[in-house]
């Protein structure tokens, strides 16, 4: 059976590395200098160097399964080819395949049998793999019996080798195949090849006398794929010591880890027309609420190796003046006396976040027991969110205002990424100013907006140095033709993209579709206007032009702009497994590896990331109907799944669907409200929906009040029926300790429920007006307003609405020192518990009696005595 282990985790943009050993091999050990332990051997240098996820494939590859009349190399294939189409690590990921010896042969014949036998399971993996290497690998097969002694030798077993030979023909054979599938699917290849023989011991039967021999098992002719452009390597090394490097700075290693920085992140589509993309279902199928997952990360960053921390492209370019003078503040001694702040700023895309994980990542390396949480704050957010942001972080949900937060806060460093819209706010900067002065508490702060008056001196970013930005450039192009020199490349960096980082990036993976000279040209008829702008004296404006052209290049597969729409609307990341259905309730096709491939989406800890100006743009451009984006051909989704989740969550019953569907809106909330909002700002919001939601979250908006208030005070505006939304609003409102705001909102609403003659409305809206009275101890005028709000309950038949204000009344009459309305109360409390049937009402009638009598037994001693249901 084939298995896979992950050694090394890294960026989710990057292609993952499967190294695949070969006969008589083990996953790690195939891999592994004898001096070496197993935690820190090749493939985990090959990790940490490039940046990208490194596994290792066991499989059954004994010596005894290869000497049959007919190798089982093509069942191999269809058992690797399934478990790498098929394991969730690894879905929608490119891959970089390494085999060594006869893995390299597993590796073809996986291939071939994915592109030629037809099964739609696993024919998607083709598209992804995007590089081969081959160590010591016999592609002729005229080694294959020296191979087996070699291998029985090192392992000291007594099979008896047969004549491996028999398989030349077959192997010749795959070798053809595979070569002529190198070219239509875009493979980069790189073949290493020995020179050194292994000793193997020999007794000459004549004298009896051990002889030692050594022999070149693969030779470098066998080794040699012949295939146009590529070159067997020569390796001074023998048939088992080439793939066991012992230091990270010898040649194989060195090799490989350049061939995964410049093999070609995107490959040419394949030839063809494109699909003409399908019609939309008209029903779509409801999403299963029991498998969503409320998963929130931690805020605390956990060391160096924290994924959060790891530079998008695997390596950080031309920032290291920058990174210094962020390091020099982390390394700062200011006590808990002194705040220091500094602030990261430029312009979306240069690299703010980037120069600020690369030093956090030095920091934590130097000092690893400080103290440091990453507080990634959304586009648009408000002070409010941020607060929520900050609770989540250190695990105090529930602090829904900055004096409740502050309490709660450890002493620590907090870097908040993307504060601009914040900053923006009137009430941001006092809150950035009241987190500064808190003792022990420090800031870092990426922003594109600068607040020296506050955070002091910025450390701004410019576009990247001359020499970084081609380096950028060489190293991520997706194209197969050779680029320029460099004169005429930076020409076209410089001069056109600005050397702008994030420009730059999506226009190398433009070489997907466009060969050198066409993406020069297509860029210049897009963006000459912008590019020669003289105000755009940083050629900043260059994003929009490279957006735009990605945009174009997407929008050729199907779905492809919709999955960037509905993505760039989770701020936390989408999850895994709502994106696949998203993808297939839409009928949206295989478009997610093309937006991983043109640097859209970034996967990480099973969510699809994607940077603040990509969502930004996607946004944008889906409300004005440009560029290709369009909010009315992909809203539906994405609105079908809040529904679904808020209809579940809208139950008074604590069942396992609505505890599950609630635990996941309060998780995912900040998405919801980014939805909601933009759905209000479409050319034609969908009025249904947004009420229908509104009425479902009406019992979780007390989950998250400050956010809620934030988008209510929106939505009130925009619902047939803003009563309920009102009243609403003013719980919020005296949650947060606003009562004046309360009490006007309450009016509001109670005017507006009484003019559409909505009885239970009304009733509630009065209970929630006693209840601010009496939580102001304005006893007399709370008791009138239970008053009223119960004879419209009796009038509407409402037992629970009846049973929590007789109960609240009972208080009233308490405190005012009347026990006999206080009884009579407290006794139609708990008859109207008792008609209603809900546990929950009649535990929080008993509660309030308990509260009254002063102990659970004398409140048993008061319902017996009076022989009230209970």
């Amino acid at each position: 059976m084939a298995e896979l282990r992950q050694l090394h985790v890294g960026s989710t943009d990057r292609p993952a590395l499967i190294f695949v050993h070969g006969l008589g091999g083990h996953p790690i050990d195939t891999w592994r200098h004898s001096s070496l332990a197993a935690d820190d051997c090749w493939p985990h240098w090959v990790g940490r160097d490039t940046g990208c996820d490194v596994w290792v494939m066991g499989y059954d590859a004994g010596l005894s399964a290869w000497q049959a009349q007919a190798m089982p190399l093509l069942d191999q294939g269809d058992q690797v080819a399934d478990l790498l189409a098929n394991k969730p690590g690894l879905q929608g990921r490119r891959l970089i395949l390494v085999g060594h010896s006869l893995g390299g042969l597993v590796i073809k014949a996986m291939l071939v049998n994915v592109r030629t036998k037809g099964d739609a399971s696993v024919a998607p993996l083709a598209e992804r793999i995007c590089g081969v290497v081959f160590i010591a690998t016999p592609h002729t097969g005229s080694e294959l019996a020296t191979l087996a002694r070699a291998v029985r030798v090192a392992l000291r077993t007594n099979e008896q080798v047969g004549d491996m030979a028999i398989h030349d023909a077959a192997l010749r054979t795959l070798n053809q195949q595979f070569k002529a599938a190198v070219h239509p699917l875009g493979l980069q290849v790189k073949v290493f090849a020995e020179t050194h023989g292994v000793p193997i011991r020999l007794r000459i039967w004549k004298w009896w006398t051990p002889v030692l021999w050594r022999v070149v098992v693969v030779d470098p002719t066998s080794s040699d794929l012949g295939l146009p452009g590529v070159t067997a390597v020569r390796m001074g090394a023998d048939h088992f010591s080439i793939c066991k490097p012992e230091r990270a700075d010898q040649q194989i290693h060195d090799s490989l880890t350049q061939f995964v920085r410049t093999v070609t992140s995107v490959r040419a589509a394949p030839s063809g027309p494109v699909a003409a993309p399908r019609e939309q279902p008209q029903a779509l199928p409801v999403i299963d609420v029991s498998a969503l997952s409320a998963v929130r990360q931690a805020g605390r960053i956990a060391g160096p190796g924290d994924n959060r921390l790891q530079p998008r492209e695997g390596r950080l370019y031309g920032r290291d003046g920058e990174v210094a003078q962020v390091l020099t503040f982390l390394r700062g001694a200011a006590d808990a006396a002194v705040v220091t702040a500094k602030e990261v700023a430029g312009v979306g895309g240069i690299g703010k976040t980037e120069v600020c994980k690369a030093a956090l990542k030095a920091w934590l390396a130097e000092q690893p027991h400080a103290v440091a949480y990453y507080v990634d704050v959304p586009d648009r957010a408000g002070t409010s969110e941020l607060i929520e942001r900050l609770a989540i972080a250190v695990g105090a949900q529930g602090a829904d205002t900055l004096a409740q937060l502050l309490t709660l806060l450890p002493e620590g460093l907090y870097y908040l990424d993307n504060l601009e819209s914040v900053a923006e706010q009137d009430e941001g900067p006092e809150a950035l100013k009241v987190l500064r002065d808190r003792p022990g508490i420090r800031l870092l702060v990426s922003s594109r907006v600068s607040l020296p008056s506050l955070l002091g001196k910025p450390i701004v970013l410019d576009v990247l140095p001359v020499d970084a930005a081609l380096r950028l450039f060489r190293e991520l192009w997706a194209g197969h033709d050779a680029l320029p020199d460099a004169g005429e490349l930076e020409r076209f960096v410089s001069g056109q993209l600005g050397n702008h980082a994030l420009s730059v990036t999506l226009a190398a993976r433009l070489g997907d579709c466009h060969a050198y000279p066409e993406l020069v040209q297509r860029w210049q008829s897009v963006g000459a206007a912008m590019a020669t702008d003289p105000q755009d004296r940083g050629r900043l404006g260059s994003l929009v032009v490279s957006l735009r052209l990605t945009a174009e290049a997407l929008s050729k597969h199907n779905g492809a702009l919709e999955v960037w729409t509905v993505s760039a609307l989770f701020v936390d990341g989408i999850p895994d497994g709502v994106l696949a259905h998203l993808e297939s309730a839409a009928g949206w096709g295989p478009a997610r590896p093309w937006l991983v491939r043109h640097h859209i989406l970034v996967r990480r800890d099973d969510r699809w990331h994607m940077l603040p100006p990509l969502a930004r743009y996607s946004l944008d451009a889906s409300l004005r109907g440009e560029d290709g984006f369009n909010w009315g051909a992909c809203g539906e989704p994405v609105r079908q799944l809040f529904v679904a989740a808020a209809t579940r969550a809208n139950s008074i019953a604590s069942t396992d669907d609505s505890l599950t569907a609630r635990a996941w809106l309060l998780a995912e909330f900040g998405t919801l409200i980014r939805l909601l909002l933009h759905e209000i700002a479409s050319a034609a919001p969908d009025r249904r929906f947004l009420d229908q939601v509104h009425d479902d979250l009406i019992n979780v908006y007390q989950f998250q009040a400050a956010v809620s208030r934030d988008l209510l005070c929106v939505l009130t505006e925009q619902l047939e029926r803003p009563a309920s939304a009102l009243r609403v609003l003013g719980d919020l409102e005296r949650q947060l300790g606003r009562v004046d705001e309360a009490r006007g909102l309450y009016d509001r609403a109670l005017a507006l429920f009484e003019r559409e003659q909505a009885g239970l409305g009304q009733a509630n809206t009065l209970q929630a007006l006693g209840d601010l009275f009496r939580q102001a101890s304005q006893w007399e005028d709370a008791a009138e307003t239970y008053q009223r709000a119960m004879q419209i309950y009796a009038y509407e038949r409402d037992p629970m609405g009846a049973a929590y204000t007789f109960a609240e009344l009972a208080r009233c009459r308490h405190a005012l020192n009347d026990a006999a309305s206080r009884d009579e109360a407290m006794a139609k409390a708990l008859e109207a518990a008792d008609r209603c049937g809900a546990p929950n009402v009649m535990i929080y009638v008993r509660d309030v009696l308990t509260e009254i009598t002063g102990s659970p037994e004398r409140t048993q001693d008061w319902i017996d005595k009076r022989g009230v249901p209970s």
